[in-house]
């Protein structure tokens, strides 16, 4: 029991560490002796867990992505205002708990890939959820318009990550729903 405390509170260590170096540098810029130095752990105990540098980034990512499909998996088949609202709260807490390790991957020395990963989950979510059962008229049309709200809900989980005082979690998913199944207009009224 006590091994996987101490392996549990290495590896926060060592995210910790890692996030505050990617937000000033480059992956190929960190070292695992800096990352070590800095995380106040030796490079054979970073070696017991992570291959390098690498390895670490890929198994955070990997982490972070299945918190996401996970809560993508659980969205209902028949999605409406309220149960958007449940799906997003959730999205929205997923975020916050590691708002950290987003702005890194998500700043100027982040991984485009990593978004993309994202991105095409989410699509193939949506898309399963939208079309349940039926055809699509356009599917050209249909992933121009998934991707422009992609890119949308990005652009605004990048923007709460950022807020000095964010927004609450439970705001952040009505304002999404709301923005989802309503429009743009309806906003007018909302705000």
């Amino acid at each position: 029991m006590g091994n996987d405390r101490r392996s549990k509170r290495t590896k926060l260590l060592l995210k910790n560490a890692f996030i505050e170096l990617l937000s000033i540098k480059t992956l190929n810029e960190i070292s695992v002796k800096e990352l070590c130095e800095l995380a106040d752990i030796n490079r054979g105990t970073f070696y017991l867990h992570y291959q390098d540098i690498y390895d670490l980034k890929q198994n955070l990512e990997t982490e972070l992505y299945e918190q996401l499909l996970n809560i993508a998996n659980a969205a209902p088949q028949n999605i409406d205002e309220d149960t958007s609202y449940t799906f997003f709260l959730e999205m929205f807490r997923s975020v916050e708990r590691q708002k950290p390790l987003l702005k890194a991957f998500l700043g100027p020395n982040g991984d485009i890939s990593f978004l993309r990963q994202i991105q095409t989950l989410f699509k193939e979510q949506y898309l399963s959820i939208l079309l349940h059962g039926k055809e699509a008229k356009n599917l050209t049309d249909l992933d121009y318009s998934y991707n422009f709200i992609a890119s949308g809900f990005i652009g605004l989980v990048e923007a709460w990550i950022y807020e000095e005082t964010p927004t609450p979690a439970e705001e952040m998913a009505k304002l999404t729903s709301k923005i989802v199944f309503d429009g743009l207009p309806s906003l007018v009224n909302f705000l």
